[in-house]
């Protein structure tokens, strides 16, 4: 039996009893430290992460070593897409951001299972699509937004993932992950901070207003998001959270009948 609650990640929650018996076997909760590298450019990705907590960054990466963050996965989802996909290397790094739990498989006990289960197939997929939409605005914000915005974006994105409304990262961290120098980050949270959408502390940025934050990202915020809930029927923030916002219009989940809307 699991040694953790599977309604801590939302994929996990979402699977019938019989689509969670074919995986339970080969899941673990393991501890993952900020830092810690799961995937690397061109590895072999042996395991499948479900996160049960903590933030993991998926980062691009030059030649030269110029790096910017594509994509951040919390509870909603798994790293790394690669092998719902059937691929067996990873062509970003994968690492943890801020610490937490996950549930840990072996990737080819993953891909057995999908083989085996249309339905955990299909979720695993809807997944995937909504990650894709999610990487892709993205690169749409890295080319036509000001930091400013990308900043506010990656905060309701992160807030959508955690417990409360502090983030423990440092400018330096912000940087990366925004793919800009450290002085652009220091320039875009004091707007934030002046436009009354944050507080900045020490190695912590605080939300104390997530409607102005949202108003600052604009458009640059939000597709994503409601893509995830139509095709999964939930949404990205944690319950607690999701109660006080006004996600988009989803459809029943799809527990109740076994199947997703149409991508």
């Amino acid at each position: 039996m699991a040694d953790f609650d599977r309604s801590e990640n939302h994929l996990l929650g979402l699977l019938s009893p019989s689509d969670f018996a074919l995986i339970e076997p080969n899941l673990i909760a393991v501890d993952m430290a900020k830092g810690e590298r799961f995937v690397r450019p061109d590895d072999v990705v042996r395991s499948s992460w479900f996160p049960l907590g903590g933030i993991v960054s998926v980062v691009a990466s030059t030649a030269g070593g110029d790096l910017a963050e594509v994509g951040i996965v919390g509870r909603e989802g798994m790293v790394a897409v690669a092998t719902l996909h059937g691929v067996d290397r990873g062509m970003m790094e994968v690492f943890c951001q801020l610490r937490g739990r996950a549930a840990r498989m072996p990737a080819n006990a993953l891909i057995a299972a999908m083989a085996a289960s249309s339905s955990l197939q299909r979720i695993l997929l809807a997944y995937a699509y909504s990650f894709a939409v999610q990487t892709a605005n993205a690169a749409l914000a890295y080319a036509v937004r000001p930091i400013e915005a990308r900043l506010a974006r990656w905060l309701l994105m992160t807030l959508d993932r955690i417990d409360g409304d502090a983030i423990g990262m440092t400018h330096e961290a912000f940087a990366l992950m925004l793919g800009v120098r450290r002085a652009g980050v220091t320039v875009a949270m004091q707007g934030l901070e002046a436009k009354g959408a944050i507080t900045a502390r020490r190695a912590e940025v605080v939300c104390i207003d997530r409607a102005r934050l949202t108003e600052i990202a604009g458009d640059a915020y939000g597709i994503s998001e409601a893509t995830y809930a139509r095709l999964l029927g939930i949404a990205v923030a944690a319950p607690a959270r999701a109660a006080a916002l006004r996600p988009p219009a989803i459809p029943a989940n799809p527990r109740s009948n076994g199947h997703l809307p149409r991508i």
